[in-house]
């Protein structure tokens, strides 16, 4: 299996994303500067910063420190942390370090001082008056006992952000742990005042300047994973440095969660409200990114070439194990795709890298690999993360196979899988399906029969191939579907009872992280389940701009809590927000939900509800009145009378049944 962990190996083809990145911000025309690497969660934003930081370190006279925000996500203070990390840093650096630490521990405790005395008078509110007294007894200071305990903490968790596996990091953290910051700041005789930004910046230049450093690079990473307060302190950490000559910040980051962070500390739809009908439209979070990072530069997804050369160096990672083999096939292809941006390395090249024939396993595994790309890369929308999920779940499921002494193939059960990862409610139903026929269900096979010969009668992605089989759902006619029932191999002549017994009764759960959620929609999802009916309504107007694959992700967690928790009000209210707004496949979604609910659970005003609804959307007429029907075969419940009732009104009307 595969390390879910960003890496400075690249197996992505990023090199040349890193390049460009790296000559921006060693471009001494252009700084001070910050570049904003954004993507698509999982997208391979922090392998690019890794690969920087592993370039960046072998230069003599550039210093490149690493920050993870979301290490300092519990500290009071996000804004200290991520200055005092700088320069703990600047202070530990294998060559500089020595030469700045006495001129960075007065800066460390001007940092702390920002950082402490609020939070002490936050603390000791109420004793307000001792706290005056405290104050007035050090004007200008604080107690230097108070004022340093900050920097070895933040030290110390700095240290935790170096892979001791890479050898120029290591070399520098065996360094680092020998600098005791708590005996620095006991002897540094300096008494800390109160914060001048201004004061401190030029103290930070200046500094930076004894360094005769061509640059000092600073890599941000996982802001997107903050809460939005804690996001914007360490954006605004950033902006005192950005008048700062020779610093260059890079921050990875998912650019949707940093606009919501920004609208919502500004109160971004209040001030449009209080905004005259008269004046220009004024997009503040705009403006307030683009005077932060002057170059913004979005990383694509992975075109289906990239993604079949990802797993193809993914499976060659595992399979070669003798000493250099791997690292000749990794080299061999970097070489090549150097030579040509579009190459799709696949077996040939591997061979070729090797000068020798494939072990069989490794053969047998980049054949179907190359076979399932397209489909692959629809599935997973070109995600390198999510790649590498589905194949570790594919692994495990592999593994449990053997151990239960069960003879499966590889390119049916990833056949199986892909099915499930990219449309688990048609995995659903091709389950049953082949529990009711001992593993050869004969809907597939027509399915798989009509997929054929439609093959060459449409070409259009609306286009849909008309089998109809009495209780199928409707997504098995759309293309993709249709493309992955042509993939090699079919699937009609195959017992699928042992693969469906690996994939759902026992490891049921092993996609439950390959399909993790984008950090966006559930940040969204969070919103929408916990915000007032004002919020909710200017959290649906964002849930309206989601792309289909991100809209489908938030409809199913919405689902998901909706069958845990029937009772919670506040999920209720979410899926009428979003019928109201006529977003589409919500009243589907609310009504199949209800469905898997155990009725005594249901809320008794729901009959009425999807009452409503059925005459709005005609369209889900019949879903409703099987639901309701269903219902009111328990006329014991509230639901049940409710169901009943609204049944005979529909009756007397001349409606529905």
């Amino acid at each position: 299996m595969w390390s879910d962990n960003e890496t400075s190996t690249d197996l992505l083809g990023f090199a040349v994303h890193k390049d460009l990145i790296r000559h921006v911000i060693t471009d001494q025309a252009l700084m001070p500067v910050t570049v904003g690497v954004f993507g698509d969660w999982g997208g391979g934003k922090s392998s690019i910063l890794r690969m920087l930081e592993q370039d960046l370190l072998q230069e003599e006279d550039i210093a490149c420190l690493y920050f993870n925000g979301w290490t300092f996500e519990g500290y009071d203070d996000a804004k200290a942390a991520l200055i005092s990390s700088i320069l703990i840093q600047l202070g530990e650096h294998k060559r500089f370090g020595p030469k700045l630490r006495d001129k960075v521990v007065p800066l460390l405790k001007r940092v702390n001082y920002m950082r402490l005395v609020p939070a002490f008078i936050k603390r000791a509110a109420p004793l307000a008056g001792a706290v005056a007294t405290v104050a007035g007894a050090h004007i200008g200071g604080v107690d230097p006992h108070l004022a340093i305990t900050a920097a070895p903490a933040v030290a110390a968790t700095i240290h935790q952000t170096f892979d001791s596996g890479d050898d120029a990091k290591k070399e520098t953290k065996d360094d680092a742990e020998g600098v005791d910051w708590q005996e620095l700041l006991d002897k540094d005789p300096s008494t800390p005042g109160p914060l001048d930004l201004r004061t401190l910046r030029a103290d930070f230049a200046r500094l930076l300047n004894e360094t005769k450093l061509k640059a000092l690079v600073v890599l941000i990473d996982d802001l997107d994973r903050c809460s939005p307060d804690r996001l914007i302190e360490n954006l605004e950490a950033i902006k005192l440095f950005l008048a700062v000559p020779r610093t260059a910040f890079v921050i990875a980051a998912d650019e949707r969660i940093i606009r919501h962070a920004i609208s919502r500390r500004y109160e971004v739809p209040r001030l449009r409200d209080e905004q005259s009908a008269a004046q220009e439209p004024y997009d503040l979070v705009t403006d307030y990114l683009e005077k932060l990072i002057q170059v913004p530069y979005h990383l694509p997804r992975l075109s289906p070439s990239e993604i079949e050369s990802y797993m193809t160096l993914l499976f060659c990672q595992l399979a070669l194990k003798e000493e250099g083999q791997f690292e000749q096939v990794h080299r061999y292809c970097t070489e090549q795709r150097a030579k040509n941006l579009y190459l799709a390395i696949d077996a040939g090249v591997v061979q070729a890298a090797l000068k020798s024939n494939l072990p069989d396993e490794l053969h047998q595994r980049l054949r179907w690999t190359s076979a399932i790309t397209p489909a692959l890369t629809e599935g997973v929308k070109g995600n390198p993360r999510q790649v590498k999920r589905l194949l570790n779940a594919l692994l495990l499921r592999k593994q449990l196979a053997e151990v239960a002494k069960l003879d499966i193939r590889d390119d049916v059960l990833v056949k199986l899988m892909l099915l499930e990862y990219t449309r688990p409610e048609l995995f659903d139903q091709l389950y049953i399906w082949q529990a009711q026929a001992e593993g050869h269900p004969s809907q597939l096979r027509e399915l798989e029969e009509a997929a054929q010969a439609a093959n060459t009668l449409y070409s259009g992605v609306g286009q849909q191939q008309t089998l109809s089989i009495p209780g199928m759902k409707a997504g098995w006619q759309e293309r993709p579907v249709q493309d992955w029932l042509r993939l090699v191999p079919p699937l009609a002549e195959v017992d699928l009872r042992d693969y469906f017994w690996v994939a759902r009764d026992r490891l049921h759960t092993t996609l439950s992280d390959v399909t993790m959620v984008p950090p966006y929609v559930r940040l969204l999802f969070n919103q929408l389940i916990t915000a007032n009916a004002g919020e909710r309504r200017l959290a649906v107007q964002n849930v309206q701009h989601l792309d289909r694959d991100d809209y489908v992700a938030l409809l199913r967690l919405l689902s998901q809590r909706l069958r845990q928790q029937p009772q919670d009000t506040g999920t209720i209210d979410v899926f009428r927000a979003l019928l109201d707004a006529g977003l589409p496949d919500s009243l589907e979604t609310f009504v199949e939900a209800l469905a898997a609910v155990q009725i005594r659970s249901v809320q008794p005003e729901i009959p009425t509800v999807l009452d409503t609804y059925r005459k709005t959307h005609p369209e889900a007429d019949t879903i409703i009145m099987d639901l309701l029907a269903r219902w009111a075969k328990e006329p014991d419940t509230r639901v049940g009378r409710a169901s009943q009732s609204s049944l005979d009104g529909n009756q007397k009307r001349g409606g529905h049944r």
